[in-house]
């Protein structure tokens, strides 16, 4: 499932979220799910239909369209690690976002920034800051092209969303104790 998609799913209450993925992940019947969550079969059914419509259908898997992700991440990654601004502004969408969290945990802005040019300035702040370089891997996360990252003593995990050809959204996740299960000691 993509980062977006599972923001989605969190916005569901525990119910919703329990009925929605036991029928439509592991396809249980209404009375079996009724069962588990303590509701009746037709409560069940409504609690299901409300939730499938707040969030819409899963965004479908294309291999060709993996593939272009993956190109535009490794491209953002090289970019990045290299200070080409100008290359990483024709990546990202006009109006992207860059939804950083550190969870309270590191600094890091507590806020969303909005905008390509101010992500893009953000970024540039934080190279110069940075005596150390920026080194990555790439890998899937959440079934998504993703990357891997250390610089400056952090580490994070980069998923992102598209808009066209574009990258929308970058999620930054830095928080330690979400990434304590990724391995970092393979990053060139």
């Amino acid at each position: 499932m993509s980062t977006a998609y599972l923001l989605l799913l969190h916005q569901l209450s525990a119910v919703e979220r329990a009925v929605f993925l036991l029928r439509e992940v592991f396809e249980y019947e209404y009375d079996e799910i009724a069962a588990i969550v303590g509701k009746s079969s037709s409560n069940c059914r409504q609690i299901f239909h409300r939730a499938k419509r707040g969030i819409g259908q899963p965004p479908e898997d294309h291999a060709e369209l993996n593939a272009r992700k993956q190109v535009q991440v490794e491209q953002f990654a090289a970019f990045l690690a290299s200070g080409n601004v100008m290359k990483l502004l024709q990546l990202l969408a006009p109006d992207a976002v860059l939804l950083p969290d550190g969870g309270g945990k590191v600094k890091a802005p507590l806020r969303p920034i909005f905008t390509a040019e101010r992500i893009c300035r953000f970024f540039e702040g934080i190279r110069e800051k940075s005596a150390a370089g920026f080194s990555y891997r790439l890998l899937l996360i959440n079934n998504e092209p993703g990357l891997i990252a250390q610089s400056g003593g952090y580490q994070s995990a980069w998923t992102f969303q598209y808009q066209g050809d574009r990258i929308s959204h970058i999620y930054l996740q830095i928080n330690p104790e979400k990434l304590a299960h990724v391995p970092f000691d393979d990053i060139r």
